[in-house]
């Protein structure tokens, strides 16, 4: 029987290869469309850590308590000294110094709002994965700055130029400095590249009042440490200073949703994946019906119906088989180039969307079980779309069946 239905196959090369289209497209629009959910909520999160707490943020208790007031007055005091004691600490692989300010940048007599941040060198804000356009990288403790494209343009200003900016100090006084611009900067994340300079900690914060120290830090554990056990010691171990110890699933917004983002995603994929099949299931019942005279005739020279049913059963599953995996492997080779290129979102307007810390650019992936689950799931489909076609041969008039289609 699989033999004959082969042989169906190869014999109307027409038919099969339109129904074979249906399901080529219908499986690659929703692996595509399944790669790129699931990258970009994979993004997002890595993006609330990496640019945002690190998988373990330290604060001044009072810092939280003022946020919205940018209270820089309480600062984390003997940042060298706690930052040695923490890496002591075998779990712990590296701690970084974050300055995150609001400041006025003064051209002409006039002050236009602007944010700078501070950041260590070899951290998320100034190391090899850092877009660099321009120039170079800033040097530690100097009066350098790293710009974006939108703060250039935003100001009319170019690589080399130099920038005043005025900062509110540690003191509750207020101060000035100016920095040179050296190099033209950008980063996955599409928070940062908006009105924004980068330097170094070391260059910040003796300008704000804060010497050595830092308005929060940045804690990377070292892989296979748990984080929830590794939480706890460091909030006990610095219980006597007034700190705040937080995980990155305690303070970002995207952590109480990623337990429900599989099913977020299943439920969209799923409507699509109902969409594209419609395609499928039109075109395998469309082929099945138009194939009344054929029928007729296997019927006439003694094939039973039922054995004809299981015959068309299992043209279509050879059809949405070889389709559907040849579909599929098309997607992984366009998937895995994307995944080391990446797909420029900038030009869809993706960085005007504030607050979610959607990437720039979307490096796609997808879960290796994700495929065949397709494929079965579209063999379904045209078994199902096949079987219900098939129903007409129980009811099939070989005789006018036969003077019909003459």
């Amino acid at each position: 029987m699989i033999k004959l239905a082969l042989r169906n196959c190869l014999r109307n090369k027409k038919r099969t290869i339109v129904t074979g289209l249906s399901v080529i497209l219908a499986v690659f629009v929703v692996l595509l469309i399944m790669s790129f959910m699931y990258s970009c909520f994979d993004q997002l999160a890595e993006n609330e850590r990496k640019y945002t707490t690190g998988d373990i943020r330290i604060r001044n208790k009072k810092y939280n308590e003022f946020e919205s007031l940018m209270p820089i007055q309480f600062y984390i005091e003997n940042y060298s000294e706690l930052r040695a004691e923490l890496l002591n600490r075998s779990t712990i692989k590296s701690v970084e110094s974050v300055l995150s300010l609001s400041s006025s940048l003064y051209r002409d007599g006039k002050l236009e709002n602007m944010a700078i941040y501070g950041a260590d060198i070899g951290s998320v804000y100034i190391n090899e994965d850092t877009i660099l356009y321009e120039g170079r990288f800033v040097e530690n403790g100097a009066r350098e700055v790293m710009a974006t494209p939108i703060f250039l343009k935003q100001h009319s200003l170019s690589l080399g130029d130099s920038v005043t900016c005025l900062f509110k100090t540690a003191s509750g006084g207020t101060n000035a400095a100016t920095f040179k611009i050296v190099g033209v900067v950008g980063y996955l994340n599409s928070e940062m590249n908006g009105n924004l300079l980068i330097t170094t900690s070391d260059a910040l914060a003796p300008l704000i009042r804060i010497n050595d120290g830092a308005l929060e830090l940045h804690l990377w554990l070292n892989e296979g440490v748990d984080e929830e056990s590794e939480l706890a010691k460091l909030k006990e171990l610095l219980s006597d200073r007034e700190l705040d110890v937080q995980s990155w699933s305690e303070i970002s917004w995207i952590a109480p949703v990623l337990p429900l983002y599989d099913i977020m995603i299943i439920i969209i994929d799923a409507l699509f994946f109902f969409i594209a099949s419609t395609l499928v299931f039109n075109t395998m019942m469309m082929s099945t019906l138009e194939r009344k005279k054929e029928l007729a005739t296997m019927i006439a020279i003694g094939f039973s119906r039922r054995y004809i049913m299981i015959l068309l059963v299992i043209e279509g599953l050879i059809i949405s088989f070889i389709a559907s995996t040849i579909s599929a492997i098309g997607s992984i080779i366009l998937i895995d180039i994307f995944g080391v290129v990446g797909i420029d979102l900038t030009g869809f307007g993706i960085e005007a969307v504030e607050g979610w810390g959607f990437p720039n650019i979307l490096y796609t992936h997808l879960a290796a079980w994700i495929y065949p689950a397709v494929i079965i799931a579209e063999m379904a489909i045209s078994a199902i779309a096949t079987i219900l076609a098939t129903m007409r041969v129980r009811k099939l008039e070989v005789a006018s069946s036969l003077r019909e289609e003459a």
